[in-house]
């Protein structure tokens, strides 16, 4: 998704890397981000146990590429070393400053960081939801506010990405293979409400209101395949012309599970 307006545009990323503890794997990562122009990225399901494995990995990973110099700023919530773990990096050449974490959930859930962009507060926070149905309304409806910063007037610019493990409308972002209840549950009556209220809108649904795009495919018991977009930005309204595309990537070679966006 890039967002342009004066000051210069941002770029920024999206990705579920599904685990990041092979020292190859992270190599892969830092030289795709290494040779990029992305400015913001965010990372979920890492894998990383504490802060200083975190930082570490990407130490080396950007050691192996020889581009030490990419990274400006990064923060870490930490998950177990099989499972959450979230992080947001900021690359040196992101025309961003004073980035400062705001919320690091103990869960590696959620992570926010506060920095301004030439007259503009931003919050970038990134979200990893519960795979499981059942967790995912209770996550959204209480743990999601407190990362988000107060709704009103003087409110910063809100850019929320990451995996949310649910879907919007069964009928455009999802296939028929796929068991489209399960991944409905936890939108309606979880997201959707924290949306309204802190006016955030789907920045990829509002410029293709009729457009099939997955973010993630998985083959079923029965050889079927499950498709949906599970992975996207939730954007401030107040940004209305600024937002002037949504894209979503696939990188070849990387071995994820999701598309990144």
């Amino acid at each position: 998704m890039s967002a342009s307006a004066q000051p210069p545009s941002l770029t920024l990323l999206t990705l579920n890397v599904n685990g990041l503890r092979r020292r190859d794997k992270r190599a892969q990562l830092c030289d795709m981000l290494s040779r990029s122009a992305w400015h913001i990225v965010l990372l979920q399901e890492t894998h990383h146990t504490s802060e200083d494995e975190g930082r570490e990995w990407l130490r080396q990973g950007l050691a192996a590429t020889g581009n030490q110099n990419w990274l400006q700023f990064s923060a870490w919530a930490a998950g177990t070393s099989a499972s959450c773990g979230v992080a947001v990096l900021i690359s040196a050449n992101a025309p961003v400053t004073d980035p400062v974490v705001h919320h690091a959930s103990g869960d590696g859930r959620l992570l926010r960081v506060d920095c301004v962009h030439g007259e503009s507060q931003l919050s970038i926070v990134n979200v990893y939801a519960p795979c499981e149905a059942a967790h995912r309304a209770p996550f959204f409806a209480s743990a999601l506010p407190r990362a988000l910063p107060r709704p009103g007037a003087g409110a910063p610019l809100v850019l929320v990405g990451g995996d949310f493990n649910c879907i919007a409308d069964g009928e455009l972002d999802q296939s028929t293979h796929t068991a489209r209840a399960g991944r409905l549950r936890g939108y309606a009556d979880g997201l959707l409400p924290v949306q309204s209220l802190h006016g955030l809108t789907d920045v990829f649904r509002d410029l293709h209101p009729a457009h099939r795009e997955y973010t993630y495919y998985a083959h079923g018991p029965g050889g079927g395949v499950s498709a949906a977009r599970l992975d996207r930005w939730l954007v401030s309204e107040t940004a209305g012309a600024a937002v002037r595309a949504c894209e979503h990537q696939l990188h070849a070679g990387f071995p994820g599970d999701h598309r990144a966006v």
